[in-house]
């Protein structure tokens, strides 16, 4: 789960907010509350000097956890020009008997493997490379990627 302010313009035509969709469908992130709530109109911010409405403070889950999401709720504030958001998660999940991942090395002794990883891995940044993200989040970014790749061809 992710809680972000995206200060973030909300126009689909513009890049940056194009780039951040685009990052938000690799990962398979949703916006928990529009997730719930669908065509309801809440904002989250008010911005004075502009005197527009927005909904820039999110919660992100992947869809594998939205089944856990007992409510997301955009709660009023009188003293802030953000109001909160709020989520309640059901608390049935148990990380104790998760073991974690681990990398089965034999992949890595199979040549072709290891040669259509490096050319998944090659268009990941050559795709996701652009100049509104930071090399810090690109290089972030792709170790969930790649591990995703690695765990589909072990299974």
């Amino acid at each position: 789960m992710i809680c972000v302010d995206f200060h973030q313009f909300q126009d689909p035509l513009h890049k940056q907010c194009r780039s951040l969709t685009k990052l938000l469908q690799t990962f398979g992130l949703y916006d928990i509350w529009q997730t719930i709530h669908n065509n309801d109109k809440e904002y989250t911010h008010y911005s004075q000097v502009h005197n527009i409405y927005s909904r820039i403070d999110r919660f992100l889950m992947q869809s594998a956890h939205l089944n856990r999401v007992i409510t997301c709720e955009i709660e009023t504030s009188t003293w802030s020009d953000h109001n909160p958001v709020t989520l309640t998660v059901a608390d049935h999940y148990n990380y104790k008997n998760r073991s974690p991942w681990r990398l089965n090395e034999q992949l890595l002794h199979d040549p072709h493997f290891v040669q259509t990883l490096q050319k998944d891995m090659q268009a990941y940044f050559e795709a996701n490379n652009t100049d509104d993200i930071s090399t810090m989040t690109l290089w972030m970014a792709h170790k969930p990627v790649i591990r995703g790749l690695l765990v589909r061809k072990a299974s």
